[in-house]
């Protein structure tokens, strides 16, 4: 349509320059030829030769019946364009075919997902394509698009659309549906039905990738990219609480995916790596995290990064507050709340002026809370009778202590005592093992004895009812407070075993040993009576 009408627009200002010329030599008698033309096809139309002052109403006239039939022709072109776009669009939006022959040519062990969806080439991330052949993204899939030149360079002919799932075969532009493509759609964007939701946990079946390695869904391994060590063991964490998991998928549980929805980023990429951790299909037996560490980077303003390394606790709490913020708005907003929000009661006493001691009558004040940081004090030490090696120990049960509502807390400034009024469906404990001197970061060694189930909380609510929890999650420290690395212990509920996962590496342990590790950050089930 803008194209006819700059051509009645042109033929308009032009007639009006005549006029304007005709008006300054109105004492003369000039013929003034203008061959003005509107390309409408093969016809030229041409504007009469004005011969003098006393035809010039009679030229208006005739220019105003020009006007009028160009303005006729120009529409009636413009509908037949319409028409023919139209007819041209309905048969793009016809041609979709069953049959193939350049499906054998695709090859899965090429195809990877797992990054973030932008062009090879131009960085884009609007309407981008993954060569089927090569595994490359492309933008576009028109004339002149780096995937229709991509498909004439390399004969690499089968794409798939990255945000709806859609296969087409270029430079021909045609849907190809068939069923031998399912797999490779459901690698891309994987959907759970609420029964598949319901039963990963019980699932206990191998899944086989295509280079033949047998992985168990749930407990695949991510790549660490450079030192993202940190953000792998809190995305493992989190995958292991069901209520958590099995809602964030439903959040996102669906085939087409929004290009770049800043407001609800970091979730919506959360739930895709979820999904694909969880994936029993899938062509490897290993995630890449790529694509959600792009948004942290993004939405931390690069307070976290994977050029270096983090605490996991900052990350949890950042993690889990943004993701409360993202989903305010919709039916999931009370999901974080509902895992891990608890409440304590803090008593405070201030000390009294020009004595010695402490207010008899505190500040009382509740605070909710999504995990209970425990302090570990200075451990007796056991020395071993083989070795003499020093080894400090602490039973967990000592570290609670610190919100029975007795021990105290003091310092100058005031005397606090804890005391938890609410405790979550699911508790997570940080054990402040790190501190920081005047001059460098030092870490403490102790270990923490802790039970892996059963652990009763009554002594520390005022409930007085049982609270028993089963640990799920242990993500711990080794080495150096500087050079150490973080690697984390979960537990296959199905079979009641345990893995132990470090980036790619996964082993199954006994669980002796996790008990022994050096904790930092753990996550507890509740059990309901």
């Amino acid at each position: 349509m803008s194209k006819y009408k700059q051509e009645i627009e042109e033929v308009i200002r032009k007639k009006q320059k005549l006029l304007e010329e005709l008006e300054l030599s109105k004492n003369t008698q000039e013929v003034i030829d203008d061959n003005l033309a509107v390309e409408d096809g093969e016809r030229k139309r041409k504007i009469p030769k004005i011969k003098d002052d006393n035809t010039k109403q009679q030229e208006l006239g005739n220019d105003e019946i020009l006007d009028s039939q160009l303005v006729k022709d120009a529409y009636n072109t413009q509908n037949e364009h319409d028409e023919e776009q139209n007819e041209e669009i309905q048969e793009k939006k016809n041609d979709i075919r069953k049959e193939c022959p350049f499906i054998i040519t695709i090859k899965r062990h090429l195809l990877d997902f797992d990054f973030e969806k932008l062009c090879s080439i131009s960085l884009a991330n609007l309407n981008v394509y993954a060569c089927l052949i090569c595994g490359k993204y492309y933008q576009g899939r028109g004339r002149n698009t780096h995937a229709y030149l991509h498909s004439l360079e390399t004969n690499h002919h089968m794409y798939i659309n990255l945000h709806n799932a859609k296969v087409y075969c270029l430079p021909d532009n045609y849907e190809v549906i068939d069923q031998s493509l399912n797999d490779i759609k459901y690698n891309l964007a994987p959907v759970y039905s609420d029964q598949q939701l319901a039963n990963l946990d019980t699932m206990d079946t191998k899944s086989r990738a295509l280079n033949g390695i047998y992985y168990q869904p749930g407990f695949v391994g991510l790549n660490n990219i450079k030192m993202n060590d940190y953000v792998n063991v809190i995305i493992q964490a989190l995958c292991r609480i069901p209520v958590l998991r099995n809602q964030i998928i439903r959040f996102n549980n669906t085939v087409n995916q929004d290009v770049f929805d800043l407001k609800t980023l970091i979730s919506k990429r959360f739930s895709n790596l979820v999904k694909k951790i969880w994936n029993p299909r899938n062509f490897k037996g290993q995630v890449s995290p790529h694509e959600l560490l792009q948004a942290i980077v993004l939405k931390s303003k690069k307070k976290f990064t994977i050029n270096e390394q983090s605490d996991p606790i900052k990350l949890l709490s950042w993690l889990l507050n943004n993701i409360q913020s993202e989903l305010s708005n919709t039916n999931y907003k009370n999901l974080i709340d509902e895992c891990f929000k608890g409440e304590v009661e803090i008593h405070t006493y201030t000390p009294l002026q020009n004595q010695i001691g402490y207010s008899s009558v505190p500040e009382i004040e509740n605070k909710p809370f999504i995990y209970l940081t425990l302090n570990i004090p200075p451990p007796p030490l056991h020395k071993d009778d083989h070795k003499k090696i020093n080894i400090p120990e602490q039973p967990l049960f000592n570290l609670l202590k610190k919100f029975d509502g007795i021990t105290t807390h003091d310092n100058p400034k005031y005397r606090k005592t804890y005391r938890i009024k609410k405790l979550p469906k699911y508790l997570i404990l940080h054990m402040e093992r790190f501190t920081f001197n005047k001059y460098y970061l030092e870490k403490n060694p102790t270990i923490v004895r802790f039970p892996l189930n059963n652990l009763d909380l009554k002594g520390y609510i005022d409930e007085g009812k049982s609270l028993r929890y089963n640990l799920l999650v242990n993500i711990c420290h080794e080495g150096t407070a500087k050079a150490g690395t973080y690697k984390i212990h979960v537990r296959n509920k199905a079979n009641n075993t345990w893995f132990e996962i470090q980036d790619l590496y996964i082993t199954q342990v006994l669980p002796q040993r996790i008990s022994v590790s050096e904790a930092y950050i753990q996550i507890y089930e509740r059990i309901d009576d």
